[in-house]
């Protein structure tokens, strides 16, 4: 079930977007893809276990930037390693580095996702997410139920439905 949490501050929505999208490094300097692979499963784990962080799969708010992890997921896809680099994600103590990981293995190992799914497909606990200016949580095995279905996690119901068919 999903639950609507609010819409974004206003402002956050009138931003204008970002020049790029691309995260700065500590000196100010863009980060390399190389470099970004080295640092993005650091970024993943240091994600807090207490379920204040959101899931997001692009941008936050209108035009905003997306998430420092968002580009720690898509370095880890690119790596030849990715699977095992996601399924040891998965005992990560934050559920939105889960999330994470369960979504990287339903692009580059939809196999392991399949196996994983009678693990957590019974979790009940919630992960907030956000897409663009809206901001909702849905529980781990529903966002699983979508994963393995084909379906991005981020889908949103209408009108009360499961949004799955």
């Amino acid at each position: 079930m999903i639950k609507a949490i609010g819409i974004c501050a206003a402002l956050t929505c009138l931003l204008p977007p970002p020049v790029s999208a691309a995260p700065p490094s500590r000196d100010g300097t863009r980060l390399t893809p190389v470099k970004q692979e080295a640092r993005a499963v650091r970024v993943l784990l240091a994600v807090p276990a207490d379920g204040g962080d959101v899931f997001a799969l692009g941008r936050i708010g209108r035009g905003g930037p997306p998430p420092a992890k968002f580009f720690a997921y898509k370095a880890i896809l690119r790596r030849g390693d990715a699977s095992a680099v996601f399924q040891r994600l998965l005992n990560a103590p934050s559920p939105v580095t889960q999330m994470y990981a369960l979504t990287g293995l339903s692009k580059c190992d939809p196999a392991a996702l399949r196996a994983l799914v009678p693990r957590f497909s019974k979790r009940r606990d919630e992960v907030r997410m956000m897409s663009g200016c809206i901001v909702f949580s849905r529980s781990i095995g529903d966002a699983v139920g979508y994963l393995a279905a084909g379906k991005s996690p981020m889908t949103i119901p209408l009108f009360g439905g499961t949004g799955r068919k």
